[in-house]
């Protein structure tokens, strides 16, 4: 019996399950366009094609100021910041993007609701309406710009225009309007987070994972946004070729878009990024320079002063993935939302892994959204897959994951009694899975098992027939199977095709396919040998002859027939011939089966084969950059067949090349491998035979391997280099990665002794002990100040460094400063005693001004010279400035206005500065730097009582999330304590007088710290420990904690802007607890620091006299104490010292008056104050202990 079943076509397709999956041209006159088809999608191709998503928007007139805001310090830090630390932001997102949908003309077969039309994917109802829904919860405007009337949509690179509502003039093409999905659903309200969203689609290989992620291409191109999409290589590892591909995409969007939104969005970037930074960037966006139009050389030059230690360390990827976000956030907005689909994620490197986890954590982008598919099946056994499971799982416990869709194999279900036989022979061959389906039905109508009948308009087959069809038990074979069946040439062709990778250019297989056409591996595979008969191999050799001829066409050709076929697909570029058009495998299984049809005594050969010619075609073609990684990876499959020496130490040396652009590029354990493999070809005698590249090479080695956490491989790298012969200068790199790896392990003694080694090689040091004294220290000193005083020459006139080696000390001293400050503070004197002395002496470079700014510190800290070393902090910033010394701008600004700036200025103006400091050491990739200017400004925010406590909790705790994931524990450990304080004050603990809440546990706190031995954790818990006590009215708990905490800012912590808070709880602890002389002692101290100009502890003076009149009975000079102390707390915005002098005076009046009236009066601002600062706990705390004396005076609290 023949049954049938009608479906709906296009008009003009001969063959639909052929033309569902390929193009088709034909000349439309002259002007070299022609009109396009894939499947159903009607789209205009101009002569020169653009890659990409949508692209339309509709000016709306306005115009984006943009200005340099990297001024001096000098015009105010303000105008220099740019962005604000996540949580402060207070954006409305309540925006949609008044986009329509409409359902396509489907046919009525079925796989349980799973139908495949074209390239239109149905049935994945649910999932996709997820998709949808978080889509336009990502934002838009309120009066969208006639999205629904006229689109411009990129479909692959091709440009069109067309409607979707009724009455709008339709597109040039006699074509049916664009195909779109279902109504749009009611937007959602609005989100109170910034952060993008991150969707993972998860199911085995062919379940149409990626498929279902494209059903946002469209409503995105609607929207107005961006729809761009990267995917891994299974065959080669290429650092971040996902993110690459998908930003080139973009790139070429922004380079076609109307021109007044082109220019918006470049200034956008120009501001974000910067061109010094575009170096960096262009590793992972290659053409960001084209969009910027500036010259490629222009981009290449290197900052001054840099080292080349620095091109491979953790702080280039930090700033590389920085970077990246910025530019992510400035393409895109709420209005024109960007898209971002990451494919096979199973087969990811980690540096893409550990980029895709920074962009999903980014807290101040709130337009992007993030569409991950990973192949469950690949789980045990490809390490992306797990690193890419496990970072997911970290997301979803933090609710950084928005979704998980788990995608399964379809179920035999079917809405006619015809269909049902069919139904349940494709399932019992299949078990469903989507691709295999297809690629059965394929098989079906290519053996004529399935005919379309263009008379009844219907499909027909026989039951019977169908049913004894042979077909393998997985898609693998099944496709091997039917590869089996070309020609040897057409064969030849998809296995070089394979080899090069997911994706290709045409350029590089036409260089690479002549060589492999001449070779021995132009012949059938074993298997095909083995079950093809004696008239297939005939038909075989005739086949290779002829392909052999006009090989150029023929590979066009053929890689044109393979595209028709389904079997690859277009990329970009312009009409067949071009070389800069790319091919890419229609799916993974294809490519898998082409591999599996190359014998495994073949493919190491062909694999060499392909990959010496890549190298070449790289260097004659000046390409060597984008091919290496490929290249080296083929070379690498079959290099037990490489017997030529030179052909080794070149091979080493391209190897050298890849290992270092992966080191910049932050994917070390890429960088790792590829310097292995530079080292397993120069062979045992490397260092006698080829000394300068093994040096290279095992130094790049022992950076990826530090990086990494393998320390133990990279100080055997490091110990080989460090025995051989030669100057310190050639050493430079293996000593500065073996003092880094030290103290990443904490062994900072180690870590000196091997920094002090180095210092001595370069002969800038003659003798020095870690273990050197305060008489050293002082000696030091003394000759610094000596040298400062006579000279005469402002430091930002200094002249510049040029002696390599006093560079390399410099930035040794550098990364050992909070080393040297934690082991011997004094040896931290002299060295920067020291430093300071040779920039006077030699000049300086881009370590020099934090240099100057850390001597600063230790004039006001340590000296008492506060107005000298704010004088010097200043010229450090001046001098950082004229330098352009990113590098180390953002210590240099954290010892200026963390450990400076409070002597002589309001703590509260220093929030600005701090921040841009926060920014710039992300922006450079000092996240350690960054983070102590982050964890200073919190600490500012709790000191002052300049921000409410419930808002600073919030940020607090965003900081700390932060430090963990960039692994800042040190910097942590201290915010941890501030954030249980602030949690504490504001009534978010159970009980107020402990700290042990959401941040922290007191006793697991204090353990750790016994555990650990940390000297300068455990005074500053003691000190935050004191002040809460004494704040609830603990006084002899407090007086213990001050007690404990009597080095706070005497032996350690010199100069911190709690060192003067601590000495002032202090100072009250001591009084209310009887002990007047010590309370003196602080007072006398404190007022000193107010003669040299501290105007932050003016009010706590007053409070202090105040404190000790109203002891000795002396109220009036109490009454007027503690009146001027209310006022310049007022002054200086410390509401939390305006409320503690209040309720202290009011204390006092209780004490001294029967009349309750200005006890009451006080308590009122008391209360009041706190609750400004939005101390809950102690608000209701007062309310409780004075509620009758409130109420007796007419105040009303509950």
């Amino acid at each position: 019996m023949v049954n049938s079943i009608r479906l709906g076509l296009p008009s003009n397709t001969a063959n639909p399950l052929k033309a569902s999956s390929s193009f088709k041209t034909n000349k439309r006159g002259s002007g070299g366009k022609i009109s396009v088809k894939r499947g159903s999608l009607p789209i205009r191709l101009p002569s020169r094609r653009v890659s990409g998503g949508a692209i339309r928007r509709e000016s709306d007139g306005d115009s984006v100021a943009t200005t340099d805001t990297r001024g001096s310090f000098a015009m105010g830090a303000s105008e220099r910041f740019s962005k604000r630390v996540s949580g402060e932001l207070d954006a409305d997102l309540a925006k949609n993007f008044q986009a329509s949908w409409r359902d396509s003309a489907v046919g009525n077969f079925q796989m349980n609701t799973l139908n495949f039309s074209g390239l239109v994917l149905h049935g994945r109802d649910a999932e996709v309406k997820d998709l949808l829904d978080t889509l336009k919860s990502l934002g838009g405007e309120d009066n969208a710009p006639n999205i629904n009337n006229k689109l411009r949509i990129t479909e692959k690179g091709r440009i069109t225009e067309c409607s979707t509502e009724k009455g709008v003039k339709e597109p040039p093409s006699a074509a049916p309007a664009i195909v779109t999905d279902e109504d749009a659903p009611a937007p959602p309200k609005a989100r109170q987070q910034q952060q993008c969203k991150l969707i993972s689609i998860l199911g085995s290989t062919g379940v149409g994972k990626s498929s279902t992620a494209r059903k946002l291409e469209a409503p995105t191109a609607r929207a107005g946004g961006f729809f761009v999409a990267g995917k891994f290589n299974c065959q080669h590892q290429v650092p971040y070729s996902a993110f690459t591909h998908a930003f080139v995409e973009l790139c070429n969007i922004i380079r076609n878009i109307e021109e007044d939104w082109r220019k918006e969005i470049i200034a956008n970037i120009d501001e974000a990024v910067g061109k010094t930074n575009l170096r960096l960037l262009a590793e992972v966006i290659p053409d960001i320079t084209k969009i910027l139009n500036i010259d490629e050389e222009e981009s290449k030059k290197v900052d001054v002063g840099t080292t080349d230690a620095a091109a491979g360390s953790p702080e280039k990827k930090n700033q590389l993935n920085y970077l990246v976000i910025k530019f992510i956030r400035a393409v895109c907005s709420p209005e024109h939302p960007l898209v971002l689909l990451l494919d096979d994620l199973q087969w990811a490197d980690e540096a893409s892994l550990d980029l895709l986890e920074a962009v999903a954590r980014d807290t101040e982008n709130s337009s992007l959204l993030v569409v991950t598919t990973c192949s469950t099946m690949a789980t045990e056994k490809e390490d992306g897959c797990c690193g890419y499971l496990k970072m997911t799982n970290e997301l979803e416990e933090l609710n950084g994951l928005e979704k998980k869709i788990v995608l399964g194999n379809l179920h035999p279900e079917a809405n006619t009694a015809k269909m049902k036989a069919l139904t349940d022979i494709l399932y019992s061959k299949t078990l469903g899975n989507a691709f295999f389906v297809i690629e059965v039905m394929r098989t079906l109508v290519n053996d004529e098992l399935l005919k379309f009948n263009f008379g009844s308009m219907k499909w027909q087959w026989e039951d019977d027939e169908v049913s004894k069809i042979s077909i393998t038990g997985n898609v693998a074979d099944l496709l091997a199977e039917k590869l089996g069946r070309m020609p040897p040439g057409e064969q030849l062709v998809l296995q070089v095709a394979a080899c090069l990778g997911q994706s290709f250019t045409e350029a590089a297989f036409e260089f690479v396919m002549p060589k492999a056409m001449e070779s021995e591996f132009n012949k059938p595979s074993e298997k095909n040998e083995e079950s093809s008969t004696q008239d297939t191999t005939k038909k075989e050799e005739s086949s290779t002859k002829d392909t052999a001829k006009n090989e150029k066409g023929s590979t066009q050709d053929t890689l044109k027939k393979f595209c028709e076929e389904g079997i690859l697909k277009y990329e970009n570029g312009s009409l067949f011939g071009d070389p800069s058009m790319k091919y890419s495998f229609a799916h993974n299984q294809i490519q898998d089966a082409a591999l599996v049809s190359i014998s495994k005594q073949v493919l190491p050969k062909l694999s060499l084969l392909l990959g010496s010619q890549l190298l070449l075609f790289g260097e004659e073609n000046d390409e060597l950059d984008e091919i290496v990684f490929v290249a080296l990876d083929l070379c690498s499959k079959g290099s037990e067949f490489i017997e030529d020496l030179e052909k080794k130490v070149k091979l080493a040396g391209y190897a050298a090349f890849a290992g270092n652009k992966a080191l910049r590029q932050g994917a070390f354990m890429s960088a790792a491998n590829y310097m292995e493999v530079g080292l397993s070809y120069l062979g045992e005698e490397c260092w006698a035979n080829h000394k300068e590249m093994t040096l290279d090479l095992s130094s790049g080695l022992a950076e990826a391997y530090y990086t990494v956490g393998k320390f133990d491989e990279m100080e055997k790298h490091v110990n080989q280099i460090l025995e051989q012969q030669g100057g310190a200068g050639e050493k430079n790199r293996a000593y500065r990665t073996l003092i880094l790896s030290l103290g990443a392990q904490e062994r900072f003694g180690e870590a000196i002794d091997t920094g002090l080694k180095a210092l001595k090689g370069l002969k800038v040091i003659k003798k020095l002990s870690k273990k050197a004294g305060l008489l050293s220290a002082l000696n030091e000193l003394r000759k610094t100040q000596s040298l400062l005083k006579k000279n005469t020459v402002p430091l930002e006139y200094l002249p510049e460094l040029t002696d390599k080696n006093r560079i390399y000390a410099m930035e040794i001293v550098y990364m050992m400063t909070t080393m040297m400050y934690i082991v011997n503070p004094n040896l931290f004197l002299i060295m920067y005693a020291k430093v300071v002395r040779w920039n006077i002496k030699y000049g300086v470079c881009q370590y020099s001004p934090h240099s100057f700014a850390t001597y600063g510190v230790v004039k006001c800290g340590v000296l008492g010279d506060v107005k000298g070393g704010y004088e010097l902090g200043e010229e450090a910033l001046s001098l950082s400035e004229r330098l352009g010394a990113r590098q180390t701008e953002s210590k240099t600004i954290f010892a200026f206005y963390a450990f400076i700036y409070h002597w002589s200025k309001y703590l509260r103006d220093a929030e600005q500065p701090l921040l841009f400091g926060y920014q710039v050491g992300l922006e450079n990739g000092d996240v350690e730097a960054a983070f102590f200017d982050l964890g200073h400004l919190m600490m500012n925010g709790l000191i002052a009582g300049s921000v409410k406590l419930d808002t600073l909790s919030e940020r607090m705790k965003d900081s700390s999330q932060k430090m963990k994931y960039y692994k800042q524990n040190a910097i942590r450990s201290f915010i941890v304590c501030l954030w249980q304080v602030a949690l504490n004050l504001s009534g978010q603990s159970v009980d107020p007088f402990v700290l042990t809440g959401e941040a922290m546990n007191e006793k697991d706190m204090f353990d750790t710290i016994e555990k650990t031995k940390n000297a300068m954790l455990k005074p500053f818990l003691y000190s935050l420990k004191m002040q809460l006590l004494f704040i609830l009215g603990d006084y002899k708990k407090a007086l213990h904690c001050a007690k404990k905490s009597a080095d706070y800012g005497v032996k350690i912590s010199q100069g911190e802007p709690l060192v003067p808070r601590h000495t002032f709880f202090s100072g009250l602890t001591f009084i209310a607890n009887g002990e007047i002389g010590r309370g003196k002692k602080v007072l006398k101290k404190m007022k000193s620091w107010v003669t040299k100009g501290n105007i932050n502890c003016l009010h706590q003076v007053q409070l202090l006299v105040a404190e000790l009149a109203s002891v000795n009975g002396k109220n009036e000079v109490a009454k007027k104490s503690f009146e001027d102390a209310a006022k310049s707390a007022k002054v200086g915005s410390f509401d939390n010292d305006r409320a503690l002098t209040h309720e202290r005076a009011a204390l006092h009046f209780l004490k001294s008056d029967d009349d309750t009236y200005w006890a009451a009066y006080h308590i009122n601002l008391s209360i009041e104050a706190y609750e400004s600062w939005s101390a809950t706990a102690k608000v209701r705390q007062l309310v409780e202990k004075h509620q009758d004396i409130l109420s007796k005076h007419g105040y009303n609290w509950k």
